[in-house]
C-alpha cells in the first residue's frame, strides 16, 4: 500500500506541475555574433525594444554570444546557470534570430531578422499579454 501511495503522489506531481506551473516573466534571448549580418540589422531594433520595456518587472533581455568558441563557451555557461539550457542546444547553430521564452523555457515565438522590426514588436506584445 506504502508503495501505491508514492506512486500516485509522484504520479500526481508529474500531470499536475505543468499546469501549475505559471511563468512570471518574459525572457527575450538575441542569437548573437559580431560577424552576422542579420545581428547587425537587429540591433536598433532590440535597442529599440529595450528602452520601450525597461523597467516592465517581468520582462528580461538577453544576449548569447556565437562570435567565437571562447563567447559560445560563456553564452552556454550563462544558459546553464540560468535555465536557458534547452533553448541554447535548440537554436545554438543560428544568429539573427531571437526567440521569446517564459521562465519555464516554454519557447513562446522566436523571430529572424527577415521576419522585420513590426514582427519582433508584435510579438513581444503578444507574449507580455500571454504571461501577464
Amino acid at each position: 500500500m506504502k508503495h501505491t501511495k508514492t506512486f500516485l503522489i509522484a504520479f500526481l506531481m508529474v500531470i499536475l506541475l505543468p499546469i501549475s506551473a505559471h511563468a512570471d516573466n518574459l525572457r527575450i534571448v538575441q542569437f548573437h555574433a559580431d560577424w552576422c549580418g542579420g545581428c547587425k540589422l537587429m540591433k536598433p531594433w532590440l535597442n529599440e525594444a529595450k528602452s520601450k520595456y525597461r523597467g516592465k518587472r517581468n520582462v528580461e533581455f538577453i544576449q548569447l554570444d556565437f562570435t567565437n568558441a571562447k563567447t559560445t563557451d560563456k553564452s552556454l555557461d550563462f544558459a546553464l546557470k540560468n535555465d536557458l539550457d534547452d533553448v541554447f542546444v535548440r537554436f545554438q547553430k543560428r544568429t539573427g534570430l531571437v526567440v521569446l521564452v517564459d521562465d519555464n523555457q516554454n519557447i513562446l515565438s522566436f523571430i529572424s531578422y527577415g521576419d522585420g522590426k513590426t514582427a519582433l514588436f508584435e510579438n513581444i506584445e503578444k507574449a507580455i499579454a500571454q504571461i501577464g
